[in-house]
């Protein structure tokens, strides 16, 4: 029972790592074919207010906090801010 169950997290793990690989592999796309027709805080912007809507469909869903609890906030802001300065130096390159 536990070895089945075991298998079932594996094969849902790759599943969602493809998706992952298959998502940012898009965007990339994306960046570099629309590098000339937008800005770079523009196409930061685009990205980010995508991720928003997904983003919140799914805390809704759940029933969660916007904002996480309150002893992850701090953790949860230094996250917020290192991800936006990854995605720009991203779409920097």
């Amino acid at each position: 029972m536990v070895e089945n169950s075991r298998n079932k997290n594996l094969k849902l793990g790759i599943i969602f790592m493809i998706i992952s690989t298959l998502g940012f592999s898009f965007m990339q796309i994306f960046v570099k074919l629309t590098s000339g027709k937008f800005t770079l805080m523009q196409q930061v912007f685009m990205r980010n207010f995508v991720m928003l809507i997904i983003c919140a469909i799914y805390i809704l869903i759940r029933g969660s906090s916007f904002l996480g609890e309150k002893r992850n906030r701090k953790l949860l802001l230094m996250r917020s801010a290192f991800g936006y300065m990854g995605v720009i130096f991203n779409f920097m390159l």
